[in-house]
């Protein structure tokens, strides 16, 4: 695909009609279906979306962030690969901050991926993660949770008081993002993890979605598994 914007001035016109080419019509109500958004939804495959990503200049990259509004499912997902470029949380929070707020669907939060390099950098947004989880919009309480994975190596403690304060979570779709949290925790820090598990009130649908995954996942032992199940019941009888 040759380099879109070649000029530095992003057109939102010139990138939909690329996606509306790429789309395919009749699988759009399936894919409507499967991310739930209030956006119009293209059903552009997933390599599609990441060649038009790697098309855009790197000049075009500033206006496209500063410009872009979302009539399309597939334009949240330019826009997060594109914001995922950047390497620098000063330049990145307001493009964040933007897009946490306006997207409203988990796809367009779980695609969300990100390039900080220094220790400043990444404290920063694990910062603003924890922020986020306490945002009154749910998408922005996802997208704090969504950040946590990058960070269950480094500041598990800090997410397990994340989930702590989540014990009245109404929503679905935050609640099975903490779960799923939950998961990679355990597969990463077993020890922790089950001690934090057993000493903590956990929502008891986090609890049953918790041990649900971990009993999907490969990376837990079956003796674990049992476990987990065993403290489920004990805690919700």
């Amino acid at each position: 695909m040759d380099k879109l914007f070649l000029d530095g001035i992003y057109n939102q016109t010139t990138l939909d009609n690329i996606l509306k080419k790429l789309g395919s019509p009749e699988k759009a109500p399936y894919t409507q279906n499967i991310v739930r958004s209030n956006l119009k939804v293209l059903a552009v495959k997933s390599k599609d979306i990441k060649d038009v990503v790697k098309s855009i200049s790197i000049d075009a990259h500033i206006s496209l962030l500063d410009n872009m509004t979302f009539e399309y499912y597939e334009d949240t997902l330019i826009y997060a690969g594109v914001m995922g470029k950047i390497k620098d949380f000063g330049s990145l929070k307001k493009y964040l901050d933007k897009y946490t707020s306006a997207v409203d669907c988990w796809a367009s939060v779980d695609t969300m991926k990100f390039s900080l390099k220094s220790s400043s950098d990444k404290e920063n947004l694990l910062s603003l993660a924890v922020h986020y989880t306490k945002s009154s919009k749910p998408y922005v309480r996802r997208s704090g949770y969504k950040i946590m994975f990058d960070y269950i190596s480094s500041a598990i403690d800090i997410i397990f008081a994340c989930i702590k304060d989540s014990y009245n979570e109404q929503e679905y779709y935050v609640n099975m993002i903490i779960a799923w949290l939950l998961c990679e925790c355990f597969v990463k820090n077993r020890d922790k993890t089950l001690a934090f598990a057993k000493s903590t009130d956990l929502n008891a649908f986090v609890l049953r979605k918790f041990v649900s995954k971990c009993h999907d996942s490969y990376r837990v032992s079956a003796e674990d598994k049992e476990l987990l199940t065993a403290l489920k019941n004990s805690k919700l009888k």
